[in-house]
């Protein structure tokens, strides 16, 4: 539907209304991993699936750096609990990769994407998806190990 949306706002020299160019960068944030920073400069209301995306979307080096202390992610202390269960999730994300010997982007698909997806993220808090992506991510460990050449269980 936005396709469509968005062929039809384009205006003279191929430029898209202002809604429509919003909408394009909002997209491309998202599917980047960086939806979530987009909110927090917004100060808006952070929903779960959003910190979730950060991990979905991110590339295997972002993933990384989001274990960082340094970073300054979350600017608000009201979402420091986030951005500790982030940082959690993030390394366990990455040691399920190595447990595995899978790819950060194999797991992505199969774990973090779906849960994503799911309607309940939007309501879970930091310690629940913490716990909601550590056991998501140990069921796909142990699925991959039973079936190395990648068959479902």
């Amino acid at each position: 539907m936005w396709r469509w949306r968005m062929t039809h706002e384009k205006r003279a020299g191929n430029e898209y209304s202002p809604a429509g160019a919003q909408l394009l960068e909002e997209c491309e944030a998202f599917l980047a991993g960086r939806y979530l920073d987009r909110l927090d400069a917004d100060s808006s209301d952070i929903p779960g699936w959003a910190w979730l995306s950060v991990l979905a979307h991110s590339s295997p080096d972002a993933v990384a750096k989001l274990m960082d202390d340094r970073v300054n992610w979350a600017s608000r202390p009201e979402l420091l609990p986030w951005r500790h269960a982030l940082r959690s999730i993030s390394g366990n994300h990455l040691n399920a990769s190595s447990e595995a010997s899978t790819s950060v982007l194999t797991l992505q698909r199969a774990v973090l994407v779906p849960l994503e997806l799911l309607p309940n993220a939007t309501h879970l808090g930091p310690a629940a998806l913490a716990r909601a992506v550590s056991l998501a991510l140990s069921r796909e460990v142990r699925r991959m190990k039973a079936n190395p050449n990648g068959a479902m269980a």
